[in-house]
């Protein structure tokens, strides 16, 4: 049951990159690096308790045993809307994509786990997400051209 607690939790993430993979049009990295923290975010935040409840749970189980293909589909989606950049390109979007993700889950692990009666830990998560996705997908694109 709690396998596909979180499988149905990475699906509906893997659903919305996918949607801005096949929706959004060329823009600035700026833009798409915002849609990807907002998208991230979103999933997050449509049942703050319940993803307060998974992060408790994710480490009591083994979530390997997950099935990669949810995984490879976030992969995927984000890639391409890093590809879709107009402003800027990436020598490894691999990294690129996972490095992000991780770092995306990264904050909202710790926003989730500050969680408490109030939900003020989550009020800075959006701006946060977005500073963080910004900032981290300028210097991946920028440092091909550094190296």
């Amino acid at each position: 049951m709690l396998y596909a607690i979180l499988l149905n939790h990475f699906d509906a993430m893997a659903t919305e990159f996918e949607r801005i993979a096949n929706d959004a049009a060329p823009a600035p990295l700026t833009d798409l690096a915002t849609s990807i923290a907002d998208a991230y975010v979103s999933v997050k935040m449509r049942n703050p308790e319940a993803t307060k409840a998974m992060y408790r749970i994710a480490g009591a189980i083994n979530q390997v045993r997950l099935t990669s293909d949810v995984f490879a589909r976030m992969g995927r989606a984000v890639a391409q809307i890093l590809g879709k950049a107009t402003d800027a390109s990436f020598d490894d979007p691999k990294t690129a994509t996972f490095t992000v993700l991780s770092a995306l889950a990264g904050i909202a692990r710790g926003s989730f786990g500050e969680l408490g009666e109030d939900h003020s830990a989550l009020d800075n998560l959006g701006i946060e997400s977005r500073r963080l996705a910004m900032a981290y997908l300028h210097a991946a694109a920028s440092a091909g051209k550094n190296t």
